[in-house]
């Protein structure tokens, strides 16, 4: 991927403000970063979104099928 620093590193602090991103420990240049619970929350709501909008009936089978997640 390629991805410009100042553009990364924005986003970076973006989502660290909002609660969805934290920094974690780190040496020298490296900036580790890892998502909350809120920004897992997040991420897990925006994926179904996601996947709904790239498969539009895929849940309607599933559902057609009584299929569950779990």
């Amino acid at each position: 991927m390629n991805l410009d620093w100042t553009t990364l590193s924005r986003n970076i602090t973006l989502l660290t403000k909002r609660g969805l991103l934290e920094t974690l420990p780190s040496t020298g240049r490296r900036r580790l970063v890892q998502l909350t619970g809120q920004g897992q929350a997040v991420f897990a709501q925006a994926y179904e979104s996601w996947q709904r909008a790239r498969y539009p009936d895929f849940h309607d089978r599933r559902a057609k099928l009584h299929l569950s997640d779990d």
